[in-house]
């Protein structure tokens, strides 16, 4: 599921290119499906990059890079798996010590039932 949502964003934001009269080319180009498991990756003209591997419902990681509209080069990573959704980049907030603190306590200690 998150390799459709990624491709699907890429899709977007190359068809939105393409419609705002920009035919951007694109580099590279590249995808594989074997057995639940798969792997894409893409390179544009313009600097827009990304990669992924994954295996369906059970984990994905990957990267992308673009150049935003000031000329900063924004970059990002993720893993997704059975621990969540995890991000890091030039343009994500790293998380606070005090809320890390909080989070671990919390995963440490989890709420009793009642």
């Amino acid at each position: 599921m998150l390799f459709l949502n990624h491709l699907l964003l890429v899709f977007l934001a190359l068809l939105g290119l393409t419609l705002a009269g920009h035919q951007v080319p694109i580099l590279k180009q590249s995808q594989e499906m074997n057995q639940g498991q798969y792997k894409y990756a893409y390179e544009t003209d313009n600097g827009i990059a990304g990669q992924e591997i994954g295996e369906g419902g059970k984990f994905a990681a990957g990267n992308g890079q673009w150049v935003a509209d000031d000329g900063t080069h924004v970059f990002y990573e993720f893993t997704a798996d059975k621990d969540g959704y995890r991000v890091k980049g030039s343009h994500v907030p790293e998380i606070p010590e005090y809320i890390q603190r909080s989070l671990d306590y919390i995963r440490a200690h989890p709420p009793k039932e009642i």
